[in-house]
């Protein structure tokens, strides 16, 4: 082991880095990057210290803990790069951008079913209760499910 580790330089750390960031690229994980980080300040390190620093065992121990540290702060301080708040919540959920709107009513409700107009299209609409809206009333979309809105009158 202290064969293997004695011939460590500068180049083999920044070798490992540029190979630990290959391969996050290719991954995404977000760890990874605080590791090639280490490894990076790693090889500064063995670049600037003095001779009696410079020995493998100083050089794993600074990589280590560099590690250790960079990834428990990626996780936790920089937790957000993982999961960025989406500047758009309601893209693909098209029931939420309709909540609350009004919609009127194209044709009767017959066993809880209808039709409604929403801005330019039809929807099934199935009706929350009560008594059924007629053709013209105005109802507001409480949900929907599948390709059929549900309605309460407005």
């Amino acid at each position: 082991m202290d064969v293997l580790f004695s011939e460590l330089t500068v180049w083999h750390w920044i070798a490992l880095a540029l190979g630990l960031l290959v391969v996050e690229i290719a991954v995404g994980t977000f760890d990874l990057l605080w590791t090639a980080i280490a490894a990076g300040i790693t090889a500064l390190f063995a670049s600037v210290a003095p001779e009696s620093m410079s020995s493998w065992e100083y050089e794993v121990g600074v990589f280590a803990i560099a590690a250790v540290a960079l990834v428990l702060a990626g996780r936790t301080l920089f937790g957000g790069l993982r999961n960025p708040k989406s500047t758009h919540p309601n893209l693909n959920d098209r029931f939420a951008n309709m909540v609350g709107q009004t919609a009127l009513v194209t044709s009767e409700f017959v066993g809880g079913f209808g039709r409604v107009k929403i801005n330019d299209s039809e929807w099934r609409a199935q009706f929350d209760g009560g008594t059924a809206p007629t053709v013209g009333d105005s109802v507001e979309i409480v949900s929907g499910e599948g390709s059929t809105v549900v309605v309460k009158t407005a």
